[in-house]
């Protein structure tokens, strides 16, 4: 994943009545790392919305980071403590890829056939 995502104000209403919360999102059409990105937390029982900065930016990085491969993120270091204990649902529309093509970066939307989120 490249970490751009796809986020449509329109998921709104599903959102909110799928957690019961006054979810709200702007559109971001391309939604990087390092952007404000609305999430969904669940706290003392209740689900809330959070606005959060996406990614994860360790002390030692440079960089922000944005992958973990789910068979090692329990034992990293840097992702054990938020997986355990930090964990957030990002609603989007879709997500980008990327491919190169005659020479030349070409980015593909994946999304849910039916716009649902």
């Amino acid at each position: 994943m490249c970490g751009r995502m796809n986020i449509d104000s329109k998921l709104c209403p599903v959102i909110s009545k799928l957690f019961s919360i006054n979810f709200s999102t702007p559109t971001n059409d391309n939604l990087s790392p390092g952007q404000t990105v609305s999430t969904i937390i669940k706290s003392n029982g209740n689900f809330h919305q959070l606005n959060a900065d996406w990614g994860i930016k360790p002390d030692w990085s440079k960089r922000l980071l944005i992958n973990s491969q789910s068979e090692s993120v329990i034992s990293k270091p840097t992702f054990k403590g938020a997986i355990r204990s930090h964990c957030c649902l990002v609603p989007s529309s879709g997500w980008y890829e990327w491919r190169t093509e005659n020479g030349k970066k070409q980015k593909y939307l994946f999304s849910n056939s039916n716009d649902e989120p």
